[in-house]
C-alpha cells in the first residue's frame, strides 16, 4: 500500500472520533461537513473548519410593508375568451343561450359570469405571486449577516449540480447552453456564486423570521398535507413507496413542515399591514432579531 493511500486511510479512520470529540468539547453545532486540510504529514496534523450558522441581523424588517392592487377584471377581457372559445368551436359572435349549452353552461349569461370568476382567481393569483416575490426580495435585502467562503462553496456547488440536472432534462448540455446565453465560462460562474450568496442570504433571514415568529403547523394540517399527497399519487406502487417517508418525524415530514411555516410566516406579513402609528408588535419584535 502506498504511503498517500496509507495516509488517507489513517485520517478517515481517526476522522470520526476526532469529530465527535471536538463537537462534544467545544459545543459546536456545524452545519455542513467541515472541511479537513492536511497541515502536516509527520506528525500527523489536521486543520478541521466547521462552519456553523451565521448570525443574522434582520435591519429595516419592521418597515416592509408590500402594497395589495384588487384585480381587476373587465367586460373587455371576458369578450376576449368569449371570442377566443366561438371561434375554438367554429358556431361565431354573438355569444347565445345555444352557444353556452355547447359548454354544458345553462345560458350565456352564466357562461359569462363562470368565465369573469375565472378571470378573477387567475388575477389573484398573479397578484399573490407578485407580492410574495416583492416580500422575499425585502427580505433578503433585510437580511445581514456574514457568510462564510465554505458556505458559499457548498452552496454553489448544490446551484451548479441543479443547473446541470435542469439542461440534462432539456436534452442540452452547458456548452449550448452558455452559447445561447452568449455567456462565458468565467460569467457562468460568477452568476452562480452570487446567486448562492442571495439564495443564502434568503434562506437564513426566512430562517430567523420562521423561529422569531412562530408560526406553528397544527398536526390536522399536517395530517391534511400529507393525506392530499399520497392521494396524488400516481398508482398504488408510488403510494406504498411514498408512505413511510410521510410518518411523523422523517425528513419529508420534517421538510415539509417546515415549508409550510414559511408559508404561513409569509401570508402573516403580507396579511398584516402596518399600524399607523407605530408598527405591530409581530414586526416590531422581529425588527430586534439576531
Amino acid at each position: 500500500m502506498g504511503t498517500d493511500r496509507l495516509l488517507e486511510e489513517t485520517i478517515h479512520t481517526l476522522l470520526p472520533d476526532a469529530f465527535r470529540g471536538l463537537l462534544e468539547t467545544h459545543g459546536i453545532k456545524p452545519i455542513i461537513h467541515p472541511k479537513v486540510e492536511l497541515q502536516v504529514r509527520d506528525p500527523l496534523t489536521l486543520r478541521i473548519t466547521f462552519i456553523e450558522r451565521p448570525t443574522v441581523t434582520l435591519k429595516g424588517i419592521e418597515n416592509i410593508r408590500i402594497e395589495k392592487k384588487e384585480p381587476k377584471v373587465d367586460a373587455k377581457g371576458v369578450d376576449r375568451v368569449v371570442e377566443a372559445l366561438l371561434k375554438q368551436e367554429g358556431v361565431t359572435p354573438p355569444l347565445t343561450d345555444d352557444h353556452a349549452k355547447k359548454f354544458g353552461i345553462a345560458n350565456a349569461q352564466k357562461l359569462r359570469e363562470q368565465i369573469e370568476q375565472q378571470l378573477r382567481r387567475e388575477e389573484e393569483t398573479i397578484e399573490k405571486q407578485r407580492r410574495e416575490q416583492l416580500l422575499l426580495d425585502q427580505i433578503r435585502e433585510a437580511t445581514v449577516l456574514e457568510l462564510a467562503p465554505e458556505l458559499i462553496d457548498e452552496e454553489e456547488r448544490s446551484l451548479r449540480s441543479e443547473v446541470l440536472k435542469e439542461l440534462e432534462r432539456a436534452n442540452l448540455t452547458l456548452q449550448d447552453f452558455l452559447k445561447q446565453q452568449g455567456k462565458g465560462h468565467e460569467a457562468f460562474q460568477k452568476e452562480l456564486r452570487e446567486r448562492a450568496t442571495q439564495r443564502l442570504r434568503l434562506r437564513f433571514g426566512l430562517q430567523t423570521l420562521v423561529e422569531k415568529g412562530e408560526p406553528e403547523i397544527t398536526d390536522e394540517e399536517m395530517t391534511k398535507l400529507t393525506h392530499a399527497l399520497l392521494a396524488s399519487a400516481s398508482s398504488p406502487e408510488e403510494r406504498a413507496k411514498l408512505e413511510p417517508r410521510l410518518q411523523r418525524g422523517s425528513d419529508l415530514y420534517e421538510q415539509l413542515k417546515w415549508r409550510q411555516r414559511v408559508n404561513k410566516m409569509i401570508d402573516q406579513m403580507l396579511e398584516r399591514p402596518l399600524a399607523r402609528e407605530g408598527h405591530s408588535p409581530f414586526l416590531r419584535d422581529l425588527a430586534t432579531t439576531r
